[in-house]
């Protein structure tokens, strides 16, 4: 496994920056459309009588946000492991992060051993 290079997480955070800014325009397009076309949508299904249905769409709705707001947080998390110099290096053991697992999960704060380690 080799050291992680300055060109490494230069690379590492400018992929970090795209995801960032991709989840931030979903998460504000979810929020545009749920006060225009979803909405309307949503109020005709009303208009119908399924308001059953209504609530599970909100229910997803909701549920997506949480997801996106969630992905958010740990690319902000990454990002300030990067700017702080502590950037993969796993955060329960303190081992080297391989560059290969931080190209496939850029915001993955633990190695592979503790990531599959049950929770105790």
């Amino acid at each position: 496994m080799h050291k992680l290079t300055s060109s490494d997480f230069a690379e590492l955070e400018q992929k970090l920056r795209v995801m960032r800014i991709d989840v931030v325009d979903a998460v504000r397009m979810r929020l545009a459309g749920s006060d225009t076309g979803q909405a309307r949508s949503l109020g005709s299904l009303s208009e119908q009588g399924d308001a059953a249905l209504d609530a599970m769409l909100a229910d997803d709705d909701i549920a997506l946000v949480q997801h996106e707001l969630a992905a958010l947080r740990d690319i902000d998390a990454a990002l300030r492991r990067i700017e702080f110099d502590v950037g993969g290096i796993c955060t329960q053991c303190g081992a080297a992060i391989p560059i290969e697992r931080l190209r496939a999960v850029p915001t993955a704060a633990t190695c592979v051993a503790c990531a599959a380690a049950p929770a105790s």
